[in-house]
């Protein structure tokens, strides 16, 4: 399985569960890449060469300090419960697993930088999810060696985790591009912490020739 489309319920505890994402008052915390700082120095970048972006946790990584240090909670947002049941009730539908390691909100609006940095969520064998909560225009997910995948509001996407992958931004103006994010596997006791030689091989800007708008 590189990449598939999972069928979404649309449920009423999963339509309440989008409404409250997508309220006016949802809280959100700004990064200003999707690299992060220290990678993005190791790379020899600046945040000019990423897409910024609109945040909000829901259960933080374990695979790297300082998103959790092993002994606090790594659950960081009043959703929590609601963001399982939610991804629970899909995976049953599905007849798929989910286990989850991370998982969050990201919002994205129009900008300068028009894709972010392509990249892998953890460095272990994990599957992604990704939900489309909001209607934009754009706003595509490039897939490593598999091409663009043209979004559409509720449409969930899963792939493996070892392909890279990039979000792009919406095009139209005072859009925003709301997805759910999460990553569903088993964490490897020797994979807790990443190490920068780590970092290196799986966030890598792409050449001109490698990515066409």
């Amino acid at each position: 399985m590189s990449y598939r489309f999972l069928h979404n319920p649309k449920s009423p505890e999963y339509l309440e569960w989008k409404s409250q994402v997508l309220s006016p008052t949802f809280p959100w915390y700004w990064n200003q890449s999707t690299a992060g700082p220290v990678c993005l120095t190791e790379l020899g970048l600046t945040a000019d060469d990423d897409t910024s972006f609109w945040g909000h946790c829901v259960l933080s990584r374990p695979d790297s300090a300082p998103y959790w240090d092993g002994v606090s909670s790594p659950v960081c947002s009043e959703l929590f419960e609601q963001t399982v049941w939610v991804m629970n009730e899909i995976a049953t539908v599905n007849n798929v697993s989910f286990q989850p390691i991370r998982m969050a909100f990201n919002c994205v609006v129009p900008g300068e930088v028009p894709m972010s940095i392509p990249h892998v969520d953890h460095y272990f064998p994990h599957d992604t999810f990704i939900i489309y909560l909001s209607e934009f225009t754009g706003g595509n997910t490039w897939l490593e060696g598999l091409g663009e995948v043209e979004p559409e509001e509720d449409m969930i996407l899963m792939f493996d985790g070892d392909v890279r992958h990039a979000g792009c931004r919406p095009t139209g103006s005072n859009e925003r591009r709301v997805v759910f994010v999460g990553t569903s596997g088993f964490v490897p006791e020797h994979k807790i912490h990443r190490t920068p030689d780590a970092r290196a091989q799986y966030f890598e800007p792409l050449l001109p020739d490698n990515h066409k708008e």
